[in-house]
């Protein structure tokens, strides 16, 4: 008898390399990257500009 948490299911990481999506996918990520740190600085420069 097999236990259910004995089972194991073999399945490919990668099929054909990078899809169109997981391309697009990095892009996004490196814009929404560099729109945070952007973000960022925009608020501390705001906060500072208050204080000072």
């Amino acid at each position: 008898m097999i236990e259910t948490a004995e089972v194991r299911r073999d399945f490919p990481v990668r099929v054909e390399g990078k899809t169109f999506a997981d391309r697009a996918e990095s892009g996004v990520q490196v814009l929404s990257r560099w729109a945070g740190i952007l973000a960022f600085v925009g608020t501390v420069a705001a906060i500072a500009w208050l204080i000072f």
